[in-house]
């Protein structure tokens, strides 16, 4: 086993960058050399960072070789730099496959062999100003968006509710890369993945929400079942936004819609590629970043209970101001 042995100054550098240090790629470096000094295994090391156990190694011969200077990494270098002069392909492969990142993942290494992960990819994309929110129509997105704030006005006159509907999955892989923790006494998690929970919700901007928890995935019928459920509970006219999700476009769904009108409850679907207009992804990421525990990542259980406490407790203990 290998580990990184620090001296008493190097540990206390070490600690004040992570600290303080404004520049996430040092925070990342510096954390992952105090937790080696902690006898954290190179294979603990790569499955916290999520990185390759070489890019750890790496840091290691760095450190070991450049001590401080190594901890930053200067302009131009990475793995990014091997989709440089690919910008047109990849470009290409954005309009093919906007759905599904993987498949242009699998172009490149089998037409060019070159291997990266979804991460560096995406930060590529958005370097090249290849993003995805660039594919989406412009008049039709401010046109949605006006009519989102008059759905909100009435909303706040008490002519309607207005909900905001997406669902999200939460994993035994913790979304934060480090805690604090005292020295003598490490924060440990077993690396655990498989298995998961699906979680379908509506979100009011009075926090009021209507969700469910499965441990299987979603798809059309459980939906449908799902805002069955919610519109029998509405007492006024309701609107639901909705993204452009296949399930939320498909033939059983659109179905139901006119079913669902007769009991006072519309369907709005957003503009393609726009999610900064669903409200409730900023729930999705207050649960995963702030609000469960780190001990929730212990065991498949305790997520089930700590995901079902934010959930039941949310517009109470926890709450967002829109």
């Amino acid at each position: 086993m290998r580990y990184i042995k620090l001296e008493t100054e190097d540990l206390e550098l070490l600690e004040l960058l992570v600290k303080t240090s404004t520049n996430n790629t040092i925070r990342k470096h510096s954390q992952c050399l105090l937790l080696s000094h902690q006898r954290r295994t190179i294979t603990d090391l790569s499955t916290i960072f999520d990185i390759h156990r070489k890019t750890v190694e790496q840091w290691f011969n760095s450190w070991e070789s450049e001590g401080v200077n190594s901890l930053s990494i200067a302009s131009g270098r990475g793995v990014k730099t091997r989709l440089k002069g690919f910008e047109a392909v990849i470009k290409q492969q954005v309009e093919l496959h906007n759905r599904n990142i993987k498949n242009i993942l699998t172009f490149l290494k089998e037409e060019h062999n070159i291997i990266v992960c979804k991460r560096t990819l995406r930060n590529f994309l958005k370097d090249a100003r290849l993003s995805l929110k660039r594919k989406r129509n412009k008049d039709e997105f401010e046109l949605k968006q006006e009519q989102i704030s008059d759905l909100k006005q009435l909303e706040d006159s008490g002519y309607i509710d207005l909900y905001y509907g997406d669902e999200s999955h939460f994993g035994l892989t913790p979304n934060v890369p480090y805690a604090w923790q005292l020295k003598d006494k490490p924060l440990l998690l077993p690396a655990a993945k498989g298995k998961f929970l699906n979680v379908v919700g509506l979100m009011s901007r009075k926090n009021h929400l209507f969700s469910q928890v499965l441990e299987s995935t979603f798809n059309t019928d459980k939906i449908i079942d799902f805002m069955n459920s919610f519109v029998e509970q509405i007492n006024k006219k309701t609107v639901v936004i909705l993204d452009n999700s296949p399930i939320h476009k498909s033939k059983k769904f659109i179905a139901k819609m006119q079913e669902w009108k007769k009991k006072d409850v519309l369907i709005f679907f957003l503009p393609t590629y726009s999610p900064e207009l669903n409200l409730i992804e900023i729930l999705w990421r207050r649960i995963k970043y702030n609000w469960i525990p780190l001990d929730a990542y212990l065991c498949f259980q305790n997520l089930k209970e700590r995901l079902s406490f934010v959930l039941n407790n949310f517009g109470t203990k926890y709450d967002i101001i829109f």
